[in-house]
């Protein structure tokens, strides 16, 4: 089922039906870290990172030590230029932009609670979806929007339960998104909260991974790629470049 629905049908993530991906996700447990190596292999477009402190302990960390990100905040995509512009200044389609969408403590940028990022911060990750999504960006029907979780959604107001709405909206449904739990208690909890905005439990289950860990679901993903890029790693060079290290040569 993870296979069919995250390359539709396809079977393979070089083959996959999908151009791009976009990771929305949250705060991980220290055990889970050494189980997001399918992360590299996805050809990201953006993440939307619900954890503040991911760039220290969280997923961020995990994935740039051996790839590159461009760490952003939904305040980057508001400037007052063209999309041409946007493209060039924040190096989209050259590498992920991962974006915090709930702070980032390293820039004073702190996290809100669930009622004060509706007020404060819920309209600004709008119109970022706004843009990632637009048909400008992004060939219609062509990007995968994968909701992550890795911890467990218990409010209502929860920026993720907004995230989610706003991707429902855009999209009209959810043939193109996927939701990945990492077990059956999360997706319990995620499901039951979103049924009192959204009336899709049948539509949620059909898009959704609710019976493999993170280990599993980690595998599954990787056999998907028929060459797998992490077991590289990438060594600064001059000015923006890196050098691929093979483990042989490690």
């Amino acid at each position: 089922k993870l296979s069919k629905l995250l390359t539709r049908h396809q079977g393979s993530l070089d083959e996959s039906y999908y151009d791009w991906y976009i990771l929305v996700t949250n705060t991980c447990a220290p055990t889970q870290l050494e189980h997001l190596e399918f992360i590299k292999e996805m050809k990201l477009f953006a993440v939307l990172d619900f954890d503040p402190y991911s760039h220290i302990k969280g997923v961020v960390k995990a994935y740039r030590e051996s790839r590159i990100a461009n760490l952003h905040l939904p305040s980057h995509y508001e400037e007052k230029t063209t999309i041409a512009e946007k493209i060039s200044t924040l190096k989209l389609y050259e590498q992920p932009s991962w974006i915090f969408c709930n702070g980032r403590v390293d820039l004073s940028c702190q996290p809100l609670e669930p009622h004060l990022w509706q007020r404060d911060r819920a309209s600004g990750v709008r119109r970022l979806i706004s843009f990632l999504t637009d048909e400008n960006i992004i060939v219609k029907g062509k990007v995968l929007v994968v909701f992550l979780l890795l911890s467990p959604i218990e409010n209502q107001k929860d920026p993720l339960i907004e995230t989610f709405c706003a991707f429902y909206q855009v999209f009209n449904g959810m043939d193109n998104m996927l939701c990945i739990c990492v077990n059956s208690a999360i997706y319990q909890q995620w499901s039951d909260l979103l049924q009192v905005r959204l009336e899709i439990k049948d539509d949620l289950a059909k898009h959704s991974i609710s019976t493999l860990n993170i280990e599993l679901v980690n595998n599954t993903i990787l056999k998907l790629k028929s060459v797998i890029q992490s077991s590289r790693r990438f060594l600064p060079s001059c000015g923006s470049s890196s050098v691929i290290l093979e483990k042989m040569d490690e």
